[in-house]
């Protein structure tokens, strides 16, 4: 949570520098989004609403289904169903041409709790390397198609009285697809808003408990919803 708000805090010193600057005398005309060569950093998925959809099988049978929705601020990692939508991002992007896009996605997260002399530590990194195209509308309005795959890791561990209960792993890949409308506020910095959609391609949770075999489940995933971010154009 600190690095989303860090990352929050940095966007909104560059905006304010970005409008004293446009409105410094002689001043040059800013770049703007969507110009061949120039980057943008993304502070993404920063609230908003999600859907989400999973099922679990073992060799080939399914053992369990759920669903649901999450509203979430900044994340939290407790709530909806641990689904990658559920997670705040950083991201970078390049425009290689004009409107196209090559850039990454990425998510690092780490939760924690004690009950008693029971302990539980969730760690997890989410990647999508994506490419896109920027369509402008307005001067100040653009809609921004993104396509990618999300690569996801996952670690599971209980410990009671300092000895390991169980571990697990997850990996997993999954298509993601979104399309923010893009807003600029002020010179070189902009409000994301648009809906998102992942799919699980495949998926994999190895759990291991001392004196068992390693057992193996697949998991499916279906989510969509409706995310807010804020950009920088550098």
């Amino acid at each position: 949570m600190t690095s989303a708000r860090g990352l929050i805090t940095f966007l909104i010193v560059v905006a304010i520098s970005g409008r004293a600057a446009a409105q410094t005398a002689g001043a040059p005309e800013p770049p703007r989004l969507g110009d061949t060569g120039h980057l943008t950093v993304s502070a993404e998925r920063l609230f908003g609403f999600d859907y989400s959809s999973m099922s679990t099988s073992m060799n080939g049978m399914e053992v369990n289904s759920s669903s649901g929705t999450t509203f979430s601020v900044l994340g939290n990692p407790a709530a909806g169903l641990f689904t990658p939508a559920s997670f705040p991002r950083v991201a970078l992007d390049g425009f290689v041409a004009r409107g196209f896009s090559v850039g990454a996605a990425l998510a690092v997260f780490h939760y924690s709790m004690s009950s008693g002399t029971s302990d539980q530590t969730i760690t997890g990194l989410q990647i999508t390397p994506r490419v896109g195209y920027l369509a402008r509308v307005t001067p100040t309005l653009a809609i921004w198609p993104r396509a990618g795959i999300t690569y996801r890791h996952l670690s599971d561990d209980f410990t009671s009285q300092g000895t390991t209960e169980s571990s697990s792993s997850f990996d997993g890949l999954l298509g993601s697809v979104e399309a923010p409308i893009v807003l600029t506020v002020v010179p070189r910095a902009a409000i994301t808003f648009g809906p998102t959609f992942d799919i699980a391609f495949s998926g994999r949770s190895t759990s291991n408990s001392p004196g068992s075999s390693p057992t193996t489940t697949d998991e499916k995933l279906t989510e969509f919803g409706v995310q807010f971010g804020l950009l920088v154009l550098l």
